[in-house]
């Protein structure tokens, strides 16, 4: 113990040398070394972690690890419960109260969990008997996974709801763009004016977010065919399909994707170096291979004209994104 109360005290001590009260926080799992922090330095803004474990009555003696602290031997003796002392220690700040603390920093599992508290951050006010900052650990961490990251967002979400001061992440860029904080200031070097679409496009007449098949419907038809395209029109709630075109020899627009069309038709043809005719007799093959995935249609398909596509379209209720 000696040893922590010293830890504490230098803290303290440093940020008294440095002038950095207006800039420094202490915050530590060890109580101890915060209160000999704030004993030394009085200036110090201070606090302490909660985390899910000390709400595990069966695992964790919550008695045992705060009831000798200075301040908390009463509270203990009357609250004899494990888990019922662990909740009043955080929804009432007493543990902050022994030592002058001014906030509390959980691990973000602890938040709106019922099984810990579902006060609301101004029920909680009333408890503590004054300001109540909470701030929360660590969000992504680097050891999760993807789908574990992900998960977080919502939790996220709800902890901001409830009013957290503090985020802790291991993930700063990506907490930057969640919150539209990872701005980059440009130079005012640009003239003219954005765009607006027009109010009778029929963009705006559909519910947004529209829906829009990516090439067709590749996972049915071979991209950008034209029953591709057609097959949407008995989809209901589709809003319209994105296309691909190039220029050939002859200056017709083919729809399709990539400038060679050795990959999907087994051709070594040149869009823009072949005419339409040359083009046509290359027909999309019934088995196309994606990334080392084979995707087998029932027959092969050819190669439309962007006039035909228009065409087809022209008195349909569809939004064509024309790439």
């Amino acid at each position: 113990m000696n040893y922590v109360n010293k830890i504490g005290a230098a803290v303290g001590e440093i940020v008294r040398k440095y002038k950095l009260e207006n800039k420094t926080v202490v915050n530590s799992f060890d109580f101890w070394k915060v209160r000999a922090a704030k004993m030394n330095n009085p200036k110090l803004v201070a606090g302490n972690y909660f985390y899910p474990d000390e709400f595990d009555a069966a695992n964790y003696d919550t008695h045992a690890i705060y009831g000798s602290f200075p301040g908390l031997q009463a509270c203990s003796k009357a609250i004899p419960d494990q888990l019922q002392f662990a909740r009043f220690l955080y929804q009432t700040g007493a543990v902050l109260k022994t030592y002058n603390g001014s906030f509390f920093t959980c691990n973000y599992l602890v938040f709106n969990n019922p099984h810990v508290s579902n006060l609301t951050k101004a029920e909680m006010s009333k408890q503590f008997g004054g300001q109540v900052s909470g701030g929360a650990y660590t969000i992504y961490r680097m050891a999760y996974t993807i789908e574990q990251i992900d998960a977080e967002e919502k939790i996220i979400d709800d902890m901001v709801k409830w009013g957290v001061e503090r985020l802790i992440s291991d993930d700063v860029g990506r907490l930057l763009r969640k919150f539209r904080r990872a701005r980059e200031k440009f130079p005012d070097c640009a003239t003219g004016s954005t765009g607006t679409i027009p109010k009778d496009h029929l963009y705006n007449k559909k519910k947004k977010p529209l829906i829009i098949g990516h090439r067709g419907n590749p996972k049915v038809y071979q991209e950008n065919t034209m029953d591709g395209f057609e097959s949407l029109i008995k989809k209901k709630f589709v809003d319209g399909f994105e296309l691909d075109v190039f220029l050939t020899k002859d200056k017709k627009l083919a729809v399709f994707h990539d400038a060679d069309l050795e990959h999907l038709t087994g051709q070594k043809l040149n869009i823009y170096e072949s005419t339409y005719e040359e083009i046509s007799k290359a027909l999309v093959k019934k088995e196309i291979d994606y990334d080392g995935k084979t995707f087998t249609f029932d027959k092969a398909r050819p190669i439309p004209l962007l006039e035909d596509v228009y065409k087809m379209f022209q008195d349909k209720d569809f939004v064509i994104y024309t790439e």
